[in-house]
């Protein structure tokens, strides 16, 4: 990518990207795609039609209908990036549990995005509640490759202040 008039990095991923960054960009992937196992930007139609000689273990694409790195395993198709996904689900306003300082919510559904995960993934909660109020991890439960279960915990007030849980899934 090269290096600036001051001797600092220039180019992807450093600070001072410069016109030429996306220039570099496109020409390392052509060079990757030179090598012969990737496709470059394909949308999921186009992906799904790849068949015969031009399917190979090890073939790269770009999904741009899911905006991720795919490469096809011999028998599907396996997400290289991202490797994690993230959200927030709201707590039941009633529910759950506890007395005076910690209460915790009623069980709550987190689904992962479709095909992100082929096992059960490393999933952290954390507890977001009202300003003032001491929030803590919370529990995980249930972890499936599709989706967990997943309980807020707090300390403060009664249950019924509304709180919402984080959640986050990396590949194991």
């Amino acid at each position: 990518m090269g290096w600036s008039s001051s001797g600092g990095p220039k180019g992807l991923g450093s600070a001072t990207n410069t016109p030429s960054t996306q220039a570099d960009f496109d020409k390392m992937i052509e060079l990757i795609a030179l090598m012969g196992n990737f496709r470059g930007g394909v949308s999921e139609a186009e992906r799904d039609a790849i068949t015969g000689d031009a399917l190979f273990a090890g073939l790269l694409v770009y999904n741009t209908t899911k905006t991720r790195l795919e490469v096809w395993d011999g028998s599907g198709w396996d997400i290289v990036w991202p490797t994690s996904a993230t959200g927030v689900v709201a707590c039941p306003a009633s529910g759950g549990g506890g007395s005076s300082p910690i209460f915790w919510s009623d069980l709550i559904d987190v689904t992962f995005p479709v095909g992100m995960f082929s096992s059960a993934p490393i999933v952290v909660v954390q507890t977001v509640g009202p300003a003032g109020q001491v929030t803590m991890n919370g529990m995980v439960e249930q972890i499936t490759a599709s989706g967990c279960k997943v309980r807020g915990m707090r300390i403060g007030s009664v249950p019924s202040n509304l709180f919402s849980v984080q959640w986050k899934a990396t590949r194991a």
